[in-house]
């Protein structure tokens, strides 16, 4: 495991076109994430304000997947050099003095996260919310036209400077890829609240596309206006508190909700560019909108005993992947208890099987073929006495 290190800690730019100073002096600590150390920085001919990201690994981690994820750091120092507004740039790599692995500069984005910002004034108003998820729609569409795919999208992960919802920034790109491009075994670890079923333990890449994103687009907005984190769980993905938040909202929106968060990925929309189409009140989607028909949000399973949620993964934690199965059609979009149990009997209203028809249909059936035999017995007997 890295220790924190020292302020004052030298670091050495390491020979890459993004660079934006030839050394750097370590500052203050700031916090650790799943898989960074921040660091303050500062140096002579530095502009604007940056953190040092320095990767953190379990000391159990076997040597060969902490070379592996050490190697992973160029190419992940490169999605900070995308050019977009919607991203936190990136500032090269750096050698740190007396650490294993250099450190990734990234510009420190000012504002607050949207998981601070529910957490400091409450879940988003409807209005808010759409608000928020056009602004999450134009930042996936720039980061999909990169044909980069970000894999985990989630609240700790998007920043809101000066407190617009309209412009998000994303922040901690550690989880993204190349689109369909292979995942390494050493930094497959996601947060399976929001990350799609199918993108879970895949390393392939055969599923990172922008379907993925969508899945976790639609759990963020989920997040914004119940402030409940999804349960992981795609047979039960909501609490009930969360369902109680979703109630008073219009049908349109819970509509919305559910055809993002499709389990099956082919259910879900292939762009941002279409869901952004339904980024509003007047463009909600309704029952009789193409693909929306059969939808609706999966309740709890039992409103007494809600599932145990999926806490937030470990480092490098080794997740299988969800059951892939199409969600069910509910009669009622707001959370009732559950009935008490019945008895698997057949009640006496059910009507039975009606099976004398199907009988009756069957001797008809052997009676045709029996005349049609007999004819034609006479026919052939007919044709040898001529």
């Amino acid at each position: 495991m890295t220790l924190h290190l020292a302020p004052g800690t030298i670091l050495t730019a390491l020979p890459t076109s993004e660079t934006v100073a030839p050394w750097l002096v370590l500052g203050a600590h700031v916090s650790r994430g799943r898989s960074f150390d921040l660091y303050e920085v500062s140096g002579e001919g530095l502009h604007g304000s940056w953190l040092a990201k320095i990767p953190w690994l379990p000391e159990e981690l076997p040597v060969e997947l902490r070379e592996r994820r050490f190697g992973l750091l160029p190419t992940q120092a490169e999605r900070g050099a995308l050019g977009l507004s919607q991203v936190a740039t990136g500032g090269g790599l750096f050698r740190v003095s007396g650490a294993a692995a250099p450190a990734i500069l990234e510009a420190r984005v000012e504002g607050e996260t949207l998981a601070d910002r529910v957490r400091r004034t409450g879940p988003l108003t409807l209005v808010e919310a759409l608000e928020l998820g056009r602004g999450l729609c134009a930042l996936l569409s720039a980061l999909h036209a990169r044909e980069w795919v970000a894999r985990c999208l989630s609240p700790e992960h998007i920043v809101l400077r000066d407190g617009a919802l309209s412009n998000p920034v994303f922040v901690g790109l550690g989880n993204g890829a190349k689109r369909q491009s292979r995942v390494e075994i050493a930094k497959r670890s996601v947060d399976p609240r929001y990350t799609s079923p199918e993108a879970i333990g895949e390393v392939s890449g055969i599923y990172l596309v922008p379907r993925t994103d969508i899945f976790s687009l639609g759990c963020t907005l989920a997040f914004a206006v119940s402030g409940e984190h999804p349960t992981g769980r795609p047979e039960a993905p909501w609490s009930d508190a969360a369902f109680a938040r979703f109630a008073p909202l219009p049908d349109g929106f819970r509509l919305l909700v559910a055809h993002l968060t499709q389990t099956l990925h082919k259910h879900r929309s292939a762009s941002v560019d279409k869901v952004l189409t339904w980024m509003s009140e007047e463009s909600l989607p309704t029952m009789a909108t193409p693909g929306f028909g059969a939808l609706s949000l999966l309740r709890p399973l039992d409103a007494e005993k809600e599932p145990e949620p999926v806490p937030a993964p470990a480092h490098l934690s080794v997740l299988s992947p969800g059951p892939l199965v199409v969600r069910p059609r509910e009669a009622e979009m707001a959370p009732v208890p559950r009935a008490p149990a019945v008895s698997a009997a057949k009640p006496a209203e059910a009507p039975a099987e009606a099976a004398e028809p199907a009988a009756e249909r069957r001797w008809w059936s052997l009676l045709g073929w029996l005349l049609l035999a007999l004819a034609l017995a006479s026919l052939v007997a007919r044709t040898l006495r001529s």
